[in-house]
């Protein structure tokens, strides 16, 4: 049988085969090629989950970026304003001034205000509210100079004339409180006004000012807290508010929020000595000595004349066993004023120092300082002759 004839007889079984070989061979690449498609796809998916991943990180690093921008540029508007209100108010002052010499008003002689006004306001609305601008702004400016009676004097004038002028009621108030501050008399009169005041003024700084004063001195702390917490939203670069917060918050032994105030005071003042002299003081009750002293220091070196300072840090150097230099800063202290637990801190120092003499002579100086007309002051004289008797025996 000769190859024609094989390849004829086989043909129909060589044919279809040869076709399954091709069909699964096509079959297998298409296999192999989607495989790699979905590889490419997961790849490029993931690639582009993580530039999704990133740009939101670069988002949010913009949307912070903005919203710092935006509260320091709320924080300079905030500025500018007070900047202006005080241009405005000095303005006003010169207003005052010339129109008070156009109508021939003495500033010495407040009335003139009242006569001015009763006399125009008859012919002329506009210059009867020129009499109470120029009253105005003769308060203001007696206020600013801390003349106060006089400034009461001006706003009384405008009073007189408009009950009603909430910007008289905040100064007369204000300088009714600065004439004789803890004076507990005034106190409910003070407070009624401002709160009038904060009626058509929730946020008048003169009035949340003296309120929180007024609440410190009738020693309601969550008031005045609440006060002073909202003088530093008004106005967060004025440091007064931080100290006194900071205050209240070491007398409540709540020392890292006392730290928090006393360090905000920092940022807007550096060279506050009585925000140091707490930073010390904070340090000494959680057991830093070193930052302590390194505290109360910058406090001596920023004010000399802040006596406490010295007492404070001789108390510490005398813990260390540093007498002599403890004595240096409580005769520092003692020169200026002679103080019953300085002489007796000093008479112990002479005492580590065997300076026997000299202790004798502090102690004795100590109980002088006192009265003995109270059980106090009868307690620390006993303790200062238990002093001296021990030194007797020692002799």
């Amino acid at each position: 049988m000769g190859i024609n004839e094989v390849m004829r007889k086989y043909s129909i079984f060589l044919i279809p085969t040869l076709l399954l070989l091709l069909l699964f061979t096509v079959s297998i690449s298409h296999h192999e090629t989607a495989a790699t498609g979905l590889d490419d796809l997961r790849n490029r998916l993931e690639c582009n989950q993580e530039t999704i991943s990133n740009e939101i990180e670069t988002l949010k690093l913009m949307i912070d970026s903005i919203h710092e921008s935006v509260q320091l540029n709320m924080a300079e508007t905030e500025t500018e304003m007070r900047k202006i209100q005080r241009g405005l108010d000095e303005v006003r002052r010169e207003l005052a001034s010339g129109f008070s010499r156009s109508v021939g008003i003495d500033s010495n002689n407040p009335s003139g205000y009242r006569e001015a006004a009763a006399a125009s306001s008859g012919v002329n609305r506009a210059e009867s509210d020129l009499c109470i601008v120029s009253a105005i702004g003769m308060g203001i400016s007696a206020f600013q100079e801390e003349e106060y009676a006089e400034s009461i004097e001006h706003f009384q004038e405008v009073l007189d004339f408009d009950p009603s002028n909430t910007e008289a009621l905040c100064y007369h108030a204000a300088c009714t409180y600065y004439l004789n501050p803890g004076n507990s008399g005034n106190h409910p009169r003070i407070e009624a006004d401002m709160q009038k005041v904060r009626e058509s003024d929730p946020d008048n700084l003169t009035a949340l000012s003296i309120l929180a004063k007024l609440s410190m001195e009738t020693k309601d702390r969550f008031l005045a807290k609440k006060y002073y917490q909202r003088l530093i939203e008004l106005e967060p670069e004025v440091v007064a508010p931080y100290l006194v917060l900071g205050k209240m918050a070491f007398q409540d032994n709540d020392l890292p929020q006392a730290e928090d105030f006393f360090s905000g005071v920092l940022e807007r003042d550096a060279k506050n000595y009585s925000a140091y002299y707490y930073i010390g003081l904070i340090s000494d009750v959680s057991g830093n000595t070193q930052d302590a002293l390194a505290g109360l220091e910058k406090c001596i070196e920023l004010n000399p004349e802040f006596l406490p300072a010295y007492y404070k840090k001789a108390m510490l150097l005398m813990g260390c066993g540093d007498y002599q230099n403890a004595v240096d800063l409580l005769k520092q202290y003692s020169l200026s004023r002679k103080n019953y637990p300085v002489l007796l801190a000093l008479g112990d120092c002479y005492v580590e120092l065997n300076q026997l003499d000299k202790a004798f002579v502090e102690w004795q100086a100590a109980i002088d300082t006192l009265t003995i007309n109270t059980d106090a002051d009868r307690e620390k004289a006993a303790i200062a002759n238990e002093r001296l008797a021990r030194l007797e025996r020692v002799d």
